[in-house]
């Protein structure tokens, strides 16, 4: 097993410690985890990886989703924030309208999940 302290840090010892398996802090220093396993990956195509959150990621994460939480449902925005969504995607050859349709209603059904998840994570 070897370790390493950030990103670049860890291609440098990938690439002569040759490991079966890669386990990366998704937001280590400099260079970030997933910037590592891509650059790796150039000399080490197969290798698998594994990802683990930072808790500066997982606070990071918590802040921003409460704050996003706070403007779409508490303060009623969801349909509107869905109505822009769906008006910026434009209709073409490749996207339908029934297409647009039916990907702005599974994201509803998302951010209702989502909404969900968040209120009762938020009661405990």
């Amino acid at each position: 097993m070897a370790t390493a302290s950030d990103g670049a840090e860890a291609v440098r010892v990938a690439r002569t410690f040759r490991p079966d398996v890669l386990v990366l802090d998704v937001m280590m220093p400099g260079m970030d985890g997933i910037e590592a396993s891509g650059k790796i990956r150039e000399f080490s195509p197969k290798i698998p990886a594994l990802f683990r959150p930072s808790d500066t990621f997982k606070k990071f994460y918590d802040s921003a989703y409460r704050e996003l939480y706070t403007q779409v449902y508490t303060e009623g925005t969801a349909s509107s924030l869905l109505a822009t969504i769906t008006e910026s995607i434009p209709a073409s050859e490749d996207l339908t309208e029934e297409e647009i349709a039916e990907k702005s209603k599974t994201l509803r059904t998302f951010l209702n999940q989502r909404a969900e998840a968040l209120e009762k994570a938020l009661a405990n």
